[in-house]
């Protein structure tokens, strides 16, 4: 089973014509015929019910067939979308932050981060250093150390 055929089953189904599909799909209508008899005699079953006049009737093989070639078709889109984008983009990045001072601008820092790297998984940490164990082992991605200059000088 190739995914060019399955591309040809979706296409006929929700053409409801083997010229329309062949257009969609970019292939001559005896095409598309043929690749849909070889997936038929690969599977063993029909996949349309070609008693009509209409194509596109299903079998019930063919509801079955249906329902999992739309997925795998929607799971290979969703992969080269993902892949066409920028790979170093990808994956997830731990912060642990420390700071005396209130954390007020996290939620912009991470709303900004989000849009700029949507693939991303940004977690962020803030506690007291002692308990980020994780910062000399690399499990954390990145450690911020913050402290407030006039709250020192004042000290």
């Amino acid at each position: 089973m190739e995914l060019m055929q399955l591309e040809m089953f979706v296409a006929v189904v929700e053409e409801r014509s083997f010229l329309r599909a062949a257009e969609r799909v970019f292939r001559t209508q005896p095409a598309v015929s043929i690749g849909l008899r070889k997936l038929e005699g690969r599977i063993g079953v029909p996949l349309l019910d070609r008693s009509h006049r209409r194509s596109g009737r299903l079998t019930p093989a063919g509801e079955v067939l249906y329902e999992y070639a739309s997925r795998i078709l929607g799971l290979r889109d969703e992969a080269l979308s993902i892949l066409k984008e920028d790979c170093s983009s990808v994956g997830n990045l731990r912060v642990g932050v420390t700071s005396g001072e209130n954390f007020e601008w996290i939620p912009q820092l991470t709303m900004s981060f989000n849009n700029h790297y949507p693939n991303i998984r940004l977690e962020i940490l803030c506690d007291r250093p002692v308990n980020f164990p994780g910062l000399g082992r690399t499990t954390h991605g990145l450690g911020l150390a913050l402290w407030s200059a006039e709250k020192r000088c004042s000290e």
